[in-house]
């Protein structure tokens, strides 16, 4: 007894060309998610003065900048509350850099986009514990102050795997709908 199947060639192709189709947006749609951070932000400045120098970095990737006139801030972050403050020689860190951002060693740091301006003065930093996050701090010739950051982990991949078999999933189901959909209107 030869069993036919429920669908025509047709219909199965159409099915499969659905589902590769939410695969391949699924795919693209994370691909983007994941790459959406992966520019220059602008962090706060000290205000109406020329930072010119990368003097140390604290735990959070805040950084101590020196100004033309000698003076030194503590800048970070890049929401309208953040602001730089003014510090004493006194409050600065022991070490340039925190111990846990030189944790990659030898790791080459990753390609970055092109640094929104003519850099003066930059520092790069990397931590690998697990999870690699690398993060670039710039002063352009204008005295503003840049950061790029970026982790890489295996949630990544494993986000994209996922997502790219749901999408499939989806397009399946997507293709049987319109499958049945039109055999519905075609008999009415």
């Amino acid at each position: 007894m030869n069993k036919r199947s429920p669908y025509s060639r047709t219909e199965i192709f159409f099915i499969i060309a659905v589902a590769l189709a939410g695969a391949v947006l699924c795919a693209v749609g994370m691909a983007w998610y994941l790459d959406r951070d992966n520019q220059w932000f602008r962090i706060v400045s000290p205000p109406n003065k020329t930072a010119t120098e990368i003097v140390a970095l604290d735990r959070g990737l805040n950084a101590f900048v020196r100004t033309q006139q000698g003076n030194l801030y503590l800048c970070g972050g890049r929401t309208w509350r953040d602001a730089c403050r003014k510090v004493s020689p006194d409050e600065l860190p022991v070490n340039k850099i925190p111990l846990q951002w030189l944790t990659c060693g030898s790791a080459t740091f990753p390609q970055l986009p092109a640094a929104p301006g003519a850099v003066v003065a930059s520092i790069e930093v990397g931590r690998c514990d697990g999870v690699a996050t690398y993060s670039k701090l710039v002063i352009l010739n204008d005295g503003t102050l840049w950061q790029w950051r970026r982790t890489f982990t295996w949630a990544n991949q494993f986000a994209a795997g996922t997502c790219v078999i749901l999408g499939l999933g989806i397009g399946i189901a997507l293709g049987l709908f319109l499958v049945k959909m039109r055999r519905y209107l075609r008999k009415t």
